[in-house]
């Protein structure tokens, strides 16, 4: 690898470090904090049996489907919050109003598949409200933890 130095007698300004477009490290306690959430939620709603998971790794040890907590949540939560903060107020309030639908959707195909199973009286409409809850929770997190970071790094300067 060559690196080109810059000169002691050169009157040009030396190159900015390209930044990634975004840094991961910002989005990692949102997407620990909305695993922790979706993990107490659906211990909360195994324990008094309103859904199940009969299709589950380690069945004989967790009573909940622990890949979607480790690897699906914060794969969506870190793609969700790098896609909203695209968008703007009624544009994150449309997206958050979208993913809720589409996780209502995915959740009747999990239960098609046998991979999930609720309680006769579930309505999946509560499951829409719950992911429009769980997704504005976890945005209001991601917003609030940035914020202090961004405080903290101020009062360095």
């Amino acid at each position: 690898m060559n690196t080109v130095k810059h000169l002691k007698d050169s009157n040009l300004q030396p190159l900015p470090k390209k930044q990634f477009r975004f840094e991961i490290k910002r989005y990692i306690p949102a997407m620990l904090f909305a695993t922790l959430i979706g993990t107490y939620l659906d211990l909360i709603f195994v324990g008094r049996n309103v859904y199940s998971f009969p299709i589950r790794p380690f069945s004989s040890v967790f009573s909940i489907n622990i890949a979607f907590t480790l690897a699906g949540l914060p794969t969506m939560t870190f793609i969700f919050l790098l896609l909203i903060g695209q968008f703007r107020i009624l544009g994150r309030f449309l997206f958050i109003l979208l993913m809720s639908v589409l996780m209502s959707i995915m959740e009747k195909k999990a239960e098609v598949f046998g991979m999930f199973e609720h309680t006769r009286n579930w309505n999946h409409h509560d499951t829409f409200i719950g992911y429009c809850f769980y997704f504005i929770i976890v945005y209001i997190f991601h917003k609030w933890f940035e914020q202090s970071l961004d405080h903290k790094n101020k009062t360095k300067v």
